[in-house]
């Protein structure tokens, strides 16, 4: 029988749960959830020319928000005949892989402005 307690803050500012098994409380174990109030992950930098990326990575090269580029992806998402789910947007190729997508930008969004 596994018993979880409730959520509670711990002293580091972090989200605790716990639990107790077996009948004696013999085993307690506790986990880390999520920091409260800390701040998303900032995507690891893009290389130059790179290839697939995540669309958090993506976004943030074409100054796009997350759930704009997600959303248009979804929107133009088409299952290929081998099953696979591809999106194609002005420039943008994405696959989804599980549930995330890899987002691939062709050479025009790589290429610098020309001026």
């Amino acid at each position: 029988m596994t018993l979880t307690a409730p959520l509670r803050p711990s002293s580091e500012g972090e989200v605790e749960t716990s639990s107790t098994v077996g009948a004696g409380g013999a085993h307690r174990a506790r986990s880390r959830v999520a920091k409260v109030g800390a701040a998303p992950r900032d995507p690891k930098p893009l290389p130059p020319g790179s290839a697939w990326m995540t669309v958090e990575q993506a976004a943030a090269f074409l100054s796009l928000p997350v759930v704009t580029l997600r959303r248009s992806l979804e929107r133009h998402a088409r299952t290929t005949p081998e099953g696979a789910t591809v999106a194609h947007v002005d420039g943008i190729t994405a696959r989804k892989l599980g549930r995330l997508w890899r987002v691939w930008l062709d050479r025009g969004w790589l290429a610098p402005p020309q001026t």
